[in-house]
């Protein structure tokens, strides 16, 4: 099979990926909905983790072909364009609709300083050159205490409300299971053409997964985000996407380690990308904690994820 086919089959599997993403997202918000859980629950956990899942899945079958720093790009540039992109788009969108919903979010030092150092451990572990059971020990450690920080700060407040009938609910479960089957095998085809591709052009599966791969992967986080501001539920948008920014540093890479330990391809291309995701996460802060102006913040925002796009281009050859 050609090269043009390849690609076309690779765009073919992630516009399936997408679509099927947001089927299961859909049905796994109508299941926690029936059971009537709090909306930091559905947002952070639900929501982070469902949305996650194109990325955990890129994981499992890179690992099992021993190509796991196209999985390694694909995570930090997927947390970047969640920082960048995705938040930015977020703002355009809330500022179109004529409100201003982020001046009500709150977030204190504390909380900020846990998720900042959650996220950003993970790779820098990963500097000293190898991803093996240590570091994904020290992962999954890292991830669970953060899970038992914010079970312990949060109020599982039930505010926001949907009634979901048994029938509706059975509809979700069925749903729920075929579309992960379906993510399951175009997840497999999808790294098994793209490993093809970067063997023939020897190009580099990190900045692949970063830049290309990513980009698709992300697209559930943005689906998400849009789908709860038209519901004006900011805290859901938000909760979305520092909750996928956790499981993506944490857990999946945990679990590409204990699957298969891999070498990293190159530790100044993967610091150049934590310097970058350090400096989103931190304005993303600053935004937060002072109310910028959310214009201007979204410029700043789509103009280091261009400086991302660039580097990763080089990185590439």
């Amino acid at each position: 099979m050609g090269i043009l086919e390849n690609i076309l089959i690779i765009i073919f599997l992630v516009l399936v990926l997408i679509f099927f993403t947001r089927v299961f997202i859909k049905s796994l918000l109508n299941i926690s909905f029936y059971f009537n859980f709090s909306d930091f629950i559905i947002s952070f956990i639900f929501g982070g983790i469902a949305t996650s899942l194109p990325e955990f899945l890129f994981g499992f079958q890179s690992s099992l072909k021993k190509v796991s720093n196209l999985s390694l790009g694909n995570i930090i540039g997927a947390n970047f364009n969640d920082v960048t992109l995705v938040i930015a788009l977020s703002l355009i969108f809330n500022l179109l609709q004529g409100r201003n919903s982020y001046q009500e979010l709150k977030i204190s030092t504390k909380e900020f300083l846990a998720t900042f150092l959650v996220i950003i451990t993970p790779f820098i572990v990963a500097l000293k050159g190898k991803f093996g059971i240590f570091e994904s020990i020290v992962c999954l450690i890292l991830f669970s205490l953060y899970l038992y920080y914010i079970f312990k700060e949060n109020k599982f407040e039930k505010l926001t409300k949907k009634e979901i009938k048994f029938k509706e609910f059975f509809q979700s479960i069925i749903y729920l299971l075929i579309s992960l089957i379906i993510l399951i095998i175009s997840s497999y085809l999808i790294v098994s053409r793209v490993k093809f591709l970067v063997e023939i052009f020897g190009i580099s599966s990190f900045a692949f997964g970063a830049l290309l791969l990513s980009f698709g992967t992300t697209l559930p986080e943005l689906v998400f985000s849009y789908q709860t501001l038209k519901e004006n539920l900011v805290s859901f948008a938000f909760g979305n996407i520092f909750g996928s920014l956790v499981f993506n540093s944490n857990f999946i890479l945990a679990f590409n380690g204990i699957i298969n330990e891999f070498y990293i391809e190159s530790s100044v291309k993967l610091l150049i990308n934590i310097l970058l995701l350090s400096v989103a996460i931190i304005f993303n802060f600053y935004f937060l904690k002072y109310k910028r102006e959310p214009l201007s913040s979204a410029l700043f925002l789509i103009s280091l994820w261009l400086l991302f796009a660039v580097l990763n281009f080089i990185f590439l050859f």
